[in-house]
């Protein structure tokens, strides 16, 4: 997946503006505390730790695809 392709599916998936908000309270660090709900929606609209989500999400997902690929490869000789 591009960092393009990964822009289109936050664009057009609710879900992962959520995912986006619960990495933001997981990974904040110093630089941008976050006390509150409020801290958090801000954050995600000044997008503070994208470009680290979307390689993290990536990454993430990546092996997914893989394990995908790897298993309709191996239904056609069953």
């Amino acid at each position: 997946m591009t960092d393009e392709q990964f822009d289109e599916l936050f664009e057009t998936h609710d879900d992962m503006y959520e995912q986006y908000m619960v990495y933001i309270t997981e990974n904040a660090d110093g630089d941008w505390p976050i006390c509150n709900g409020d801290d958090v929606i801000e954050a995600a609209e000044c997008f503070y730790l994208f470009e680290e989500f979307r390689d993290h999400w990536i990454a993430a997902n990546r092996d997914w695809d893989a394990e995908a690929d790897r298993n309709d490869y191996e239904k056609q000789f069953a």
